[in-house]
């Protein structure tokens, strides 16, 4: 039997990045888009569809397009770039991976390069978990393209040059250019690059757009980095080349952002010297919900039956008068038609319209709807609502209303909300009347636009059901527990034990109660994600003096069934002491969608006693915790966040941790230094020192280490261990906390206390 649950993945590119930490990263080499969709506009299709839109509509457009995957497959697929310098005096190399023309919208046989303001290119690569390059970058790229093409320029006295028909027209001269070229080599020459420059934050309001570039085929170029226009300001000849953050330096991962930070690395990519800046504007723009739309005639254009549209049911609560329902084609929020109900008089009424709709347990849902009210009444009310557990009365508790009867009269108001499905259905409710109050003629009410998306998919949880044995057992198996004998096995006995159990009220058996040979076993296939590494582990004891006895506990990673097979792996645990629980517990990597878990023993038939039994109990699954970052290293020449001092210290003339300074100050002072060290992830982390030994330092430096149970005080003999690393020990951490603090005040024995570097280390 296969444990299952309604699933639901999600493809979540994260990237995590410090630059006193070492990282640890996998090169995608790929654009993080969703695949184009089927039917998505062509880059002539999305001309014309821009063509007479404002700056504003149009770049939301192209926000739009880029976010479902609108995006030529050949600009997916990154070329390696390699520059190779002598900086800081040491030689080095970084590689980086550049998309190989510049962003556009459409297909790989249609599409339309889109120049952009200097905003949306930063929020466009932000999105693609990438940098725009820098004046060297520029150059590099263009050194190193196989496709140099000539600028073609329009005379911007006789063109718009900041137009939608003079981007396009432009576009379709590049095209002329390439004639046949494949799409996906590397192409330079034929637009200016936006780029980034500390330059940025130098000039005054208001904010500006770097250009560069525009090569010609000698290595010349018409366009010398400027930042004269305003940050909105884009013509015909920009284009966004997106270049992914992660990049190998001298054949490690790091970061496009930290080799830029670094003064003894920018050269590799910048001229200009090192920075941090990106453009200071924020993201203008709101990525589109592309999830499925939930909601049945969420607007009203289709048929109605009985006054009501397609989906919904309408409802009049008990005591109410009549109300009529109709559909409206005067007062609508959007497209042709609304859903209303009404009376013409004042006879006090409640009403309105439900749906149920399907979501995803546990997945995050945005509601919204736009609801209006035509009534002089007082006593008027006008509600909408959810029922988490899919219930259809609108008088129930369940169902939890927002009232927006204060608002104005004949207009319309939205509602929106986002709430965590429970269960696999919600139910919405419109709900409207009156009491009946004197004040106008009749009472109408409207309802349109109606939406439901998921906002994000629920958490996928891995289980093991009855894993405890406390669910039930059939036929001797615990429910949802498969059992297996050996083809030439004797006959063997499967229960509930309720004395044997390593927790709990029960546990599983199998036995034979004489010397017969058996083989046997208890197993459960659950539901994984492909390539997922999980720790699992199971709990056994046998009782049996019989020679020949085994104990086994394995997976197989396929899903497969058979305890017999070689994709199975088995933990050994025949030789635990006889009556004794013993874990085993290991880590597997999904190989599909299904996973296997067993249970077996057994024996060989050899005497030594009058039976064999065998118990398995309290199994867990879970997913591997590894963190994005396994180390974090902090060191006094990092400075603030990560570094802070209380008090006066010295930096010494010698070299401390990577050849950096270290800072020193006497003891028995109230002067503190303390490293920050924001764990990655929670779990559990070795905290370890490095500081310059000598034999006037403190033989009892008192270090507090920040943890998820407390603080935690350490002394340690600095007299010692010449820059090694010193454990102070391993705890567990919350993401994001942690700290080690340094307390001359503490320290004793000797006459100076030592504040180097830091190290957190993931403990699997």
């Amino acid at each position: 039997m296969i444990s299952t649950q309604a699933v639901r993945s999600a493809f979540c590119l994260l990237l995590v990045f410090a630059t006193t930490t070492t990282v640890l990263f996998s090169q995608t080499g790929t654009l993080p888009l969703p695949p184009r969709p089927a039917g998505a506009m062509t880059g002539t299709q999305f001309y014309n569809t821009i063509n007479g839109l404002t700056d504003e509509q149009r770049e939301q457009e192209i926000v739009n397009q880029v976010a479902i995957g609108n995006v030529p497959d050949f600009i997916r697929t990154l070329v390696p770039v390699t520059v190779t310098a002598t900086v800081g005096g040491s030689q080095h190399s970084v590689t980086y991976f550049v998309t190989p023309d510049y962003i556009a919208i459409g297909s790989d046989a249609d599409y339309f390069r889109m120049p952009m303001s200097a905003p949306l290119a930063q929020q466009i690569v932000d999105i693609l978990d990438c940098h725009l390059p820098t004046r060297k970058m520029v150059n590099d790229i263009w050194t190193a393209s196989s496709v140099k093409l000539t600028p073609f320029a329009f005379n911007p006295s006789q063109y718009d040059i900041d137009s939608v028909p003079v981007f396009w027209q432009h576009n379709q001269a590049v095209e002329n250019q390439l004639g046949s070229q494949t799409p996906g080599a590397l192409v330079g020459g034929h637009k200016k690059d936006v780029v980034v420059t500390p330059q940025l934050l130098q000039r005054p309001p208001p904010e500006r757009v770097a250009i560069y570039g525009w090569h010609y085929p000698n290595g010349s170029h018409i366009q010398p980095l400027s930042l004269v226009h305003v940050y909105f300001y884009e013509d015909y000849s920009h284009g966004i080349r997106a270049v992914e953050e992660i990049v190998l330096l001298d054949g490690q991962p790091s970061t496009v952002s930290a080799i830029l930070a670094d003064p003894n690395l920018a050269g590799l990519l910048s001229d200009e010297g090192a920075f941090t800046n990106e453009y200071p504007v924020p993201n203008p723009y709101p990525l589109p919900n592309t999830a499925p739309e939930l909601v049945t005639g969420g607007g009203f254009e289709g048929t109605f039956a009985g006054g009501v549209g397609d989906g919904w049911t309408s409802w009049t609560a008990p005591g109410s008068a009549a109300i009529t329902f109709g559909r409206a084609s005067l007062n609508k929020y959007e497209g042709s038609h609304s859903q209303y109900w009404a009376r013409g008089n004042t006879t006090p009424f409640e009403g309105g319209v439900l749906q149920t709709i399907g979501v995803t347990p546990g997945a995050a849902c945005q509601i919204t709807a736009w609801l209006k009210r035509q009534s002089t009444f007082s006593g008027t009310t006008l509600e909408f609502g959810y029922d988490l557990t899919g219930g259809t009365d609108p008088a129930s508790s369940n169902v939890i209303y927002t009232d927006l009867t204060g608002n104005p009269d004949n207009t319309w108001v939205q509602y929106d909300q986002t709430v965590t499905a429970t269960g696999s259905s919600i139910t919405l409710f419109a709900r409207a009347g009156h009491t009946g109050s004197t004040g106008g003629s009749s009472a109408y009410f409207y309802l349109d636009a109606v939406s439901a998306k998921e906002t994000s998919p629920a958490p996928f949880v891995v289980e093991v059901s009855n894993p405890g044995f406390e669910d039930g057992f059939t036929g001797g198996v615990g429910n949802d527990w498969n059992n297996w004998t050996s083809s030439g096995s004797a006959t063997v006995a499967f229960g509930q034990a309720s004395f044997n159990k390593h927790e709990g009220s029960h546990s599983q058996y199998w036995a034979r109660t004489d010397t017969a040979a058996f083989d046997a076993a208890v197993y459960q296939t659950i539901v994984v994600e492909n390539g997922k590494s999980y720790d699992v582990s199971g709990w056994m004891k046998r009782q049996s003096v019989l020679a020949g006895t085994f104990l086994q506990f394995g997976y197989d990673a396929t899903g497969g069934t058979d305890p017999e097979a070689s994709s199975v792996t088995y933990i050994d645990l025949s030789s635990s002491p006889d009556n004794t629980w013993a874990e085993a517990a290991t880590t597997f990597t999904a190989n599909g969608s299904l996973a296997t878990l067993f249970a077996r023993a057994g024996h060989t038939g050899t005497t030594g006693g009058p039976n064999a039994y065998f118990y398995f109990d309290d199994v867990t699954i879970a997913e591997t915790v590894t963190p994005p970052v396994t180390e974090v290293v902090v060191d006094n020449d990092n400075g603030a966040p990560g570094y802070a001092e209380t008090g006066t210290w010295y930096t010494s003339s010698s070299s401390g941790y990577n050849n950096g300074s270290y800072r020193w100050t006497g003891i028995g002072s109230s002067n503190t230094a303390t490293w920050n060290l924001d764990a990655p992830a929670t779990g559990t982390w070795k905290v370890e020192v490095m500081y310059r030994a000598g034999t006037n330092r403190a033989s009892s430096s008192r270090y507090s280490v920040d943890t998820a149970s407390g603080t935690q005080t350490v002394f340690v003999n600095q007299q010692n261990d010449n820059l090694t690393w010193v454990e102070l020990g391993t705890w567990t951490f919350t993401g994001g906390q942690g700290s080690v603090t340094l307390d001359a005040g503490g320290s004793s024995g000797g006459s100076v206390v030592i504040a180097d570097a830091v190290r957190l280390s993931w403990v699997p």
